[in-house]
């Protein structure tokens, strides 16, 4: 999997952009990726069987664009300015080949998740989201302040919602303090936020070493895994997993709003590796 991830455009839900600037990214995107393949196709280099591999491979390269779902009767969901297109009409991505990315708190109703759901169908592309400085309680992090079951969790609604992309920006941000061991907060107002490893000099290690959070978020994706696959082996029986998945996860989190205390989390986590011993 490819993604791009266009910093210029970061966060438009919060900023006021110059009108055009974002459509103008979004057409520069599209443009690039089509010259792109077409310079491909015209270069001899490329034709071999694992050249026409990577020609088709461009077309999947997915757009993401860290921003919420536009509501229906022009109100901006989320929004503190109000994206317009170069000729001052609003901005909506109905009809943009982009994979929108909404922080953790973008998916507030049952509506929301289908109609993210709808977006990336009919766009062709994938559902992500992402957490950064914010949003913090009740929706999940990989805050210091917050507990580990909150970062394990996010993998666990990904599975449920269909969500198949978790966009991070650093894991080693050190050279924003002194000493990463001494200062927690980097500076972006949330204990941890862009360090999710540490240098390891200082124990002699020659790389990075791991934090909690980092292990956490590692059980996590191994639940996804598991989730995912009782999905799968489930529905080949003809069954739904996600009705029995709700009922062992329902005193952990409402929709993306974390409820549940670490003891409760355990209690589920031990009902989910019960599905799937008794397959």
């Amino acid at each position: 999997m490819c993604v791009y991830y266009n910093g210029v455009i970061d966060e438009p839900w919060g900023r006021r952009f110059p009108d055009g600037l974002v459509e103008k990214n979004i057409n520069l995107f599209d443009d690039t990726i089509a010259r792109v393949k077409q310079t491909l196709l015209k270069s001899s280099d490329f034709n071999t069987a694992f050249g026409q591999q990577l020609i088709n491979s461009v077309d999947n390269v997915k757009h993401l664009i860290t921003d919420y779902k536009v509501d229906v009767g022009n109100e901006m969901l989320h929004r503190n300015a109000l994206l317009k297109n170069a000729d001052g009409s609003l901005l909506y991505y109905d009809d943009k080949d982009v994979s929108l990315c909404p922080a953790f708190d973008g998916i507030l109703s049952d509506k929301d998740i289908e109609d993210y759901r709808e977006h990336a169908t009919k766009t062709g592309n994938e559902m992500w989201w992402y957490g950064c400085c914010v949003p913090r309680y009740p929706y999940p992090s990989y805050h210091m302040e917050d507990n580990l079951p909150s970062a394990m969790l996010i993998s666990w609604m990904m599975a449920e919602y269909g969500i198949v992309g978790n966009l991070y920006w650093s894991m080693n941000c050190w050279s924003a303090v002194e000493d990463p061991y001494k200062i927690a907060d980097c500076g972006y107002g949330a204990n941890g936020e862009g360090i999710l490893c540490y240098p390891g000099r200082v124990y002699g290690v020659d790389g990075p070493v791991s934090s909690l959070r980092m292990e956490a978020i590692r059980d996590g994706n191994e639940d996804y895994e598991i989730i995912k696959d009782l999905q799968k082996i489930y529905a080949e029986k003809g069954q739904d997993f996600n009705a029995k998945f709700k009922k062992l996860r329902k005193n952990l989190y409402t929709l993306s709003r974390v409820e549940g205390t670490p003891i409760q989390f355990e209690e589920s986590r031990r009902l989910l590796l019960e599905c799937l011993e008794n397959i």
